[in-house]
């Protein structure tokens, strides 16, 4: 009874062991793939919208941004842009007629852009062959490893919103003493008013500006009626020096 109580002992404890033993492989091996992803190439890939106001106008500042997360330096050697082909058919089958070449657009920076682990790169978005921003489905940044990564981009709605900008008023008045022009304009979803005027009577050398951002149109018809209609005839008639 003792030696089969001492077998069924030694074949309990080397199950147990066993058992140790294959965890500690499987959790090994899980630390190792880890390990290894982590010391892969990495890129994290996404497309930032914005506009620059200077004197009553906008220009798009629209960039797509490169963040390297893996250990591994990574050298970019083209942004990829498909293009929503024209047509319905084409439109329908357009994985089609982007695996033919034909309705992407390939943009080479100017130099090698290599980025380390941790760091970031900014790459102007700018199309040509008179493509519109609006047209791009899909962006893939390519390495010259030959490896694709996706760039998160907006759906079509949402980014057609994002880059629109419009002018919606521009207009000046004058007389002996003042100069006072007055731009309106949207830029995403929201509405902007920049007031330009010579803060000293009489002299057209100087001149200052104000600009005014509104998040609605409503608040922007109201805020542009009362510059046109109250402080614009102030500003030309000399009572006051400053649009509020």
């Amino acid at each position: 009874m003792e030696a089969e109580s001492l077998t069924q002992t030694l074949a309990l404890w080397g199950a147990v062991t066993g058992t140790i033993g294959t965890v500690a492989g499987i959790a090994n091996l899980i630390l190792r793939f880890k390990q290894h992803q982590k010391d892969q190439p990495r890129l994290l890939c996404s497309s930032d919208f914005s506009f620059e106001h200077f004197a009553g106008t906008v220009q798009p500042k629209h960039k797509l941004i490169i963040r390297s997360v893996g250990k591994r330096p990574v050298t970019v050697d083209y942004v990829r842009y498909f293009i929503k082909p024209k047509g319905f058919w084409q439109a329908l089958f357009k994985q089609r007629v982007w695996g033919k070449s034909r309705w992407i657009y390939d943009d080479k920076p100017r130099a090698p852009m290599h980025i380390t682990e941790g760091k970031k790169e900014e790459i102007k978005i700018s199309m040509s062959n008179g493509f519109s921003i609006p047209e791009i489905l899909k962006v893939e940044v390519h390495d010259q490893s030959g490896k694709s990564w996706n760039v998160k981009w907006p759906s079509p709605k949402k980014l057609a919103i994002e880059v629109h900008h419009e002018q919606l008023h521009e207009s000046e008045e004058s007389n002996s003493d003042r100069v006072c022009k007055i731009s309106g304009y949207s830029a995403a979803v929201k509405y902007h008013i920049y007031a330009r005027w010579n803060h000293t009577p009489k002299s057209k050398n100087s001149f200052k500006g104000r600009l005014f951002h509104l998040r609605t149109e409503k608040e922007y018809q109201s805020k542009l009626r009362d510059i046109i209609d109250n402080q614009q005839p102030k500003i030309l008639a000399c009572e006051v020096d400053e649009i509020t």
